[in-house]
């Protein structure tokens, strides 16, 4: 449930360990694991690689970042942010410890090291590093216009076969989740339109490497959980739709 910031990082690194590969044991609540998310190729697809010797484009690394859903600050405080001075890139990742200083010369990647933010001391020199998303949804060039006008199209439809108050219910509702989109915030909420943005949402596993091992602690009691849970799901939505706060094809984001 990613719902507060720390729950999120968590979240994060698991991806990150899943998809680089590494050696790692994920724990997740059923719950957690069925989740929708976006496809694993666009987590792949907006990872930033910075190398010693290496060139990157100043704007393009910022353009970059923001896409990935790095907020840009005057000085880094917390993970999922990022400072450009001149040609000084600061970035802290979700999976980090600390943040990264990327120093360059013209185009040219000068230096690379770990710092502490309150001290602004270096910590370690590196060769190399990579940045993963700071999101689960990464705002790829036309993915959040692409997603509004589906949204939009969807809720405008199912409008016009409701009465008022649910008919004016449902516009208020579709305005402020456009406004959410346009402005890109409260992207965590987005998460629960995410068929809107994504038509090969996956799960958790398969952000695996297909030798990975999925374990299922006490089966039954899984799937006891899952059949309370979609029981839940559909008396809620039932109620939601009611209310005009939701259009059926808002059931697709349920797992």
């Amino acid at each position: 449930d990613a719902k507060s910031h720390g729950s999120l990082e968590e979240r994060l690194r698991a991806l990150k360990a899943l998809l680089s590969g590494e050696s790692c044991v994920v724990i997740a609540p059923v719950l957690g694991a069925v989740k929708k998310m976006a496809p694993h190729r666009i987590f792949q697809e907006n990872t930033v690689r910075f190398e010693l010797g290496s060139e990157s484009d100043i704007e393009q690394v910022k353009r970059s970042l923001t896409f990935m859903g790095y907020e840009r600050a005057a000085y880094i405080e917390s993970k999922g942010q990022y400072s450009i001075r001149g040609g000084i890139v600061d970035v802290f990742p979700a999976d980090a410890e600390y943040p990264y200083r990327i120093e360059f010369f013209d185009a040219e990647v000068d230096s690379i090291r770990s710092f502490d933010p309150l001290t602004q001391r270096s910590i370690e020199n590196l060769k190399s590093v990579e940045i993963y998303p700071a999101e689960q949804m990464v705002q790829e060039e036309n993915l959040f216009r692409h997603a509004a006008d589906r949204l939009g199209k969807a809720y405008d439809a199912f409008a016009k076969k409701l009465e008022d108050p649910q008919r004016e219910n449902l516009l208020q509702r579709k305005n402020q989740l456009l406004d959410f989109i346009e402005n890109t915030s409260n992207v965590q909420l987005l998460e629960n339109y995410i068929h809107y943005f994504y038509d090969d949402t996956e799960y958790l596993w398969n952000y695996m490497n297909p030798d990975g091992i999925v374990m299922i602690e006490d089966p039954d009691r899984v799937g006891e959980v899952l059949e309370f849970r979609e029981k839940e799901d559909k008396e809620d939505f039932k109620v939601l739709l009611e209310r005009g706060e939701a259009v059926p094809g808002d059931y697709k984001a349920f797992p």
